[in-house]
C-alpha cells in the first residue's frame, strides 16, 4: 500500500505547489495534473504487477483475486514507466525553476542570500539530479553499465 501512498502523495504535492507557483493557472494544473495522473496509474499498476508476482511465488492463484487484465509490467514497459515519472519530474522542475530564478537572483542581489525561493531552487535541483540518476539506472543505460560495479553502488545510495 505504500507502493501507492508515498508516490501519489508526493506528485499532489508537486502539483499543488506548482498551480500555486504559477497563481492557479488553469492551463498549468491541467498540464501538471493530467501527466501526474498518468505516472499515478503506472505506479497504481506496478504495484499491483508486484503483487500478483509476490502472490504466485506463494501459490496464491492471482487469477481468482484479480483478472489477468491487470498483469500489464513486463520488463519492457517499466523503463517507459519511469520515463514518465522523469516527465513528471522534470516538468515540476523546469517549470518551478523557471519561475523562480529571477526572484532568488534579485533577493541574492538584495542581500538575502538563503531566502525560501532559493531554498526550493536548491532542493528542487538535487532531488531532480537524483531522479534523473535513479531512473537512468532503472533503464539501465549502456553510459552507466561498467565493469567496476558502478550501477550497483548507484542503486544502493539513491535507494
Amino acid at each position: 500500500m505504500a507502493d501507492i501512498v508515498t508516490p501519489s502523495v508526493v506528485i499532489l504535492i508537486f502539483v499543488n505547489r506548482t498551480w500555486a507557483i504559477y497563481l492557479r493557472s488553469r492551463k498549468t494544473l491541467a498540464f501538471i495534473g493530467i501527466l501526474g495522473l498518468i505516472v499515478m496509474a503506472f505506479e497504481i499498476e506496478e504495484s499491483t504487477a508486484q503483487w500478483l508476482h509476490v502472490c504466485s511465488m506463494i501459490s496464491v492463484h492471482p487469477q481468482s483475486l484479480l483478472s489477468e487484465s491487470y498483469i500489464f509490467f513486463t520488463p519492457k514497459v517499466l523503463p517507459v514507466a519511469r520515463s514518465l515519472s522523469l516527465a513528471f519530474d522534470s516538468a515540476v522542475f523546469w517549470l518551478t525553476f523557471y519561475k523562480t530564478f529571477h526572484i532568488a537572483r534579485s533577493l541574492r542581489r538584495q542581500g538575502i542570500p538563503n531566502s525560501l525561493t532559493h531554498k526550493i531552487l536548491y532542493d528542487g535541483f538535487m532531488y531532480y539530479l537524483s531522479r534523473i540518476a535513479l531512473v537512468a539506472n532503472i533503464i539501465g543505460l549502456p553510459e552507466l553499465r561498467t565493469n567496476h560495479g558502478f550501477k550497483p553502488i548507484l542503486s544502493v545510495t539513491l535507494a
